[in-house]
């Protein structure tokens, strides 16, 4: 979601997130000023009878998301050099029905600067049938699964336009998120890492390291369940023992903690692109969220697998 930082291309999200220098929601914004109290005025939540899929998307993301997530941002160069590291926390609270949504973003620098960003949004004017905005953002959309896995992403690309992403996973009380922003002229110019935590940062799981680390990779067979969503939110589940990881030309970036960003370095004209991030933690469970354009520069589908190893031939689960 947002950061402390916007840029010309109308505060969107991950550029608010990878961007640098301090500035005004511009351009596309439609910003909500924040207000005091949480409100039901809104509206009641959808029913089980009427829900939508946008309603279940809506949803979804606030079951998981609300609370304050404690953590670290760090923003790299295409070529893996660290552009800055900070300490953040964001904070976002809800009426009870889930419909209204009041976010407050705070940064907290090495050198002693402080930022404070605040939000206000709603089921009713933000939930749209691909997606949901964020009051900064006109033309990303937020698409959850049920288990808290998420993207911040365009549906369609816009030429001559940036393109800007932020794929999250959850596990618990923790949650990571990576983001990219490619250029007007589809060249890869940014990736951010944003590692946090319920209980506070860094915790007992996440690390202080802010340099990317050595290539790794995931040998073996492994087996759990994929879920697929698709451009109008529809939604199916089944087991599997593939690894949908892109495959060449994208390149992979390496993390600490055990996140790998896969991702064109330039996107591709008139062809299909894919970009994921895996994220192994340390029980040993294999997460994986993908995006998948077509030729056309729009959303596809976007995919979440859970994964464990095998069991060895012979053996006995558990």
């Amino acid at each position: 979601m947002l950061g402390p930082h916007t840029s010309l291309a109308g505060a969107l999200l991950v550029v608010a997130l990878l961007t640098t220098g301090l500035g005004p929601v511009g351009g596309n914004s439609i910003g909500i000023a924040f207000s005091g109290e949480l409100s039901e005025a809104s509206g009641p939540a959808p029913s089980d009878q009427a829900v939508t899929a946008a309603d279940r998307n809506w949803l979804a993301f606030w079951k998981k998301h609300l609370g304050q997530w404690h953590g670290r941002w760090t923003r790299y160069t295409p070529t893996g050099s660290v552009m800055e590291s900070f300490r953040s926390t964001r904070d976002f609270q809800a009426n009870s029905s889930h419909t209204h949504i009041q976010q407050v973003n705070r940064y907290r620098y090495d050198d002693g600067r402080a930022a404070e960003k605040r939000w206000s949004y709603n089921l009713f004017d933000h939930s749209k049938a691909d997606g949901f905005l964020h009051p900064a953002s006109l033309v990303m959309r937020g698409l959850a699964f049920r288990d808290g896995a998420a993207a911040w992403l365009v549906p369609n690309l816009v030429p001559d336009a940036e393109l800007l992403m932020e794929l999250f996973l959850m596990d618990g009380h923790l949650r990571q998120s990576v983001g990219v922003v490619y250029g007007k002229d589809r060249q890869l110019i940014r990736t951010a890492s944003i590692r946090e935590d319920q209980r506070g940062y860094p915790g007992a799981h996440w690390s202080e390291q802010i340099a990317q680390v050595s290539p790794w990779q995931v040998t073996g067979s492994w087996v759990g369940d994929m879920e697929t969503m698709g451009s109008d939110l529809s939604r199916s589940t089944r087991r599997t023992g593939q690894i949908t990881w892109p495959s060449l030309p994208n390149r992979e970036v390496y993390f600490p903690d055990r996140i790998v960003l896969s991702c064109p370095e330039r996107l591709p004209l008139n062809q299909p692109f894919s970009v994921a991030v895996r994220w192994l933690a340390s029980d040993g469970r294999l997460q994986i969220i993908r995006v998948d354009y077509n030729s056309g520069g729009s959303l596809t589908q976007l995919q979440h697998q859970v994964l464990r190893r095998a069991p060895r031939q012979g053996s006995t689960p558990g």
